[in-house]
C-alpha cells in the first residue's frame, strides 16, 4: 500500500484507477462496503484502487464551529483504508482554495486529472465541490466523456439495541458515542 500526501505528489497521475473519494472517518461497515466494491472493479481492469481523503475534515476550515470530532486520526485512517482495499491512499489538505473549486472543476482538473479513473465507487450521500453542491448524479454525468463509471453504494444498515435499523454513517456513530452507546 503506497500513501501519498498531497495532491500535487501525485505526478505523474495514476494509470486506470478504480476511485473513491470521501473522508472515510472510522473506515465503518459503509466505507468497506465502498472499498469492496472498487475493489472488484479493481479487478476487472488490472489497476488500483485509490482512496482520496482530506486532513483535516473540511468542516474544520470552512466553518470550524460545524466541524465534528473526529473518531479516529489521520494515521489510523489511512492504516484502515489499507486494510479495507485500498491500494494508494492520497491525503489532500483541506485548503481554502482545494474546497473552493465548483463541482465540475473539481472533478476535470482533480479527479480526472490526477487519477484517471475507469470507475468511481461512493455512497448516496457523496457531495462534493464549493458548498458540497456536487452530487453523485452530477459526478455521473460529467464523468461519460472520459469514459468513466460511476457507481453508487446504498448505505449499509445495522440492527441496534432495540432491534431498529441504523443506517451507518460516521454521523450516527458520533452521535451514539457521545450517548454512551458505546457497543
Amino acid at each position: 500500500m503506497k500513501v501519498i500526501y498531497g495532491l500535487e505528489q501525485l505526478d505523474p497521475p495514476l494509470p486506470q484507477s478504480v476511485l473513491t473519494v470521501g473522508n472515510f472517518d472510522g473506515v465503518h461497515v459503509g466505507h468497506q462496503e465502498i472499498l469492496k466494491r472498487a475493489r472488484s472493479f479493481a479487478i476487472q481492469i488490472g489497476g488500483p484502487v485509490a482512496a482520496l481523503t482530506f486532513d483535516p475534515h473540511p468542516l474544520a476550515v470552512v466553518s470550524p464551529a460545524k466541524a465534528p470530532l473526529r473518531l479516529m486520526s489521520i494515521a489510523e485512517r489511512v492504516k484502515r483504508l489499507a486494510e479495507s482495499g485500498a491500494d494508494i491512499v492520497v491525503v489532500a489538505r483541506s485548503e481554502r482554495a482545494l474546497l473552493g473549486m465548483e463541482a465540475d472543476d473539481f472533478i476535470t482538473d482533480v479527479l480526472m486529472a490526477r487519477f484517471h479513473p475507469k470507475h468511481i465507487v461512493e455512497g448516496t450521500s457523496f457531495g462534493f465541490g464549493k458548498g458540497r453542491k456536487g452530487t453523485p448524479e452530477l459526478l455521473r454525468e460529467k464523468t461519460k466523456p472520459f469514459r468513466c463509471e460511476v457507481h453508487i453504494v446504498e448505505p449499509v444498515s445495522i440492527a441496534g439495541e432495540s432491534g431498529e435499523s441504523l443506517l451507518v454513517s460516521s454521523s450516527m456513530i458520533r452521535k451514539l458515542l457521545v450517548e454512551g452507546e458505546v457497543s
